[in-house]
């Protein structure tokens, strides 16, 4: 056995121990029940009239890449504007805090933003890589309407959500 502190101890093989902070390290994280506010999130049936894309930007929803089931959206902003990707008619509420959770690869970086008639709240700049990565971005919704969900690709180039 190990000894750490006065405290805790962890002995060499962690078999057979209860999930007590009193006696062991570990513990069990049990997620929070959500409700997933956005419909067809993996692409796995055609793009729905509540995505959008604009600015210099193009998506498709593609097969040759995938995080989670068989399909990605493939998002391409052609020139070096920027390209958006955005989801509309959120059932949102003022004051609420939301998390925009997400898979993601490319090759640019992507900022979300939470954008309604109240304004906006963005994330930082989040750096795509060419393996699939989970991000989040979690802040309370600022009310009125136009409820989007923005993700916001900055220059030209490829990324697949």
């Amino acid at each position: 056995m190990t000894q750490l502190r006065s405290r805790s101890i962890i002995p060499d093989q962690l078999t057979g121990h209860a999930l007590n902070p009193r006696v062991s390290p570990w513990s069990v994280v049990v997620p929070e029940a959500t409700t997933n506010l956005i419909t067809n999130p993996s692409f796995e049936t055609e793009i729905g009239p509540n995505w959008t894309v604009n600015g210099t930007a193009s998506a498709g929803r593609v097969s040759n890449y995938a995080a989670i089931g068989a399909y990605s959206l493939n998002v391409t902003a052609t020139s070096n504007g920027t390209g958006a990707l955005y989801v509309t008619g959120s059932n949102t509420t003022a004051g609420v805090i939301y998390t925009a959770s997400f898979w993601a690869r490319g090759y640019k970086d992507i900022r979300v933003t939470f954008f309604s008639t109240f304004g906006q709240v963005s994330s930082p700049i989040m750096t795509l890589t060419q393996e699939w990565r989970r991000f989040s971005f979690t802040a309370a919704w600022l009310g009125g309407s136009g409820r989007n969900l923005y993700i916001i690709q900055a220059g030209s180039g490829t990324s697949n959500f």
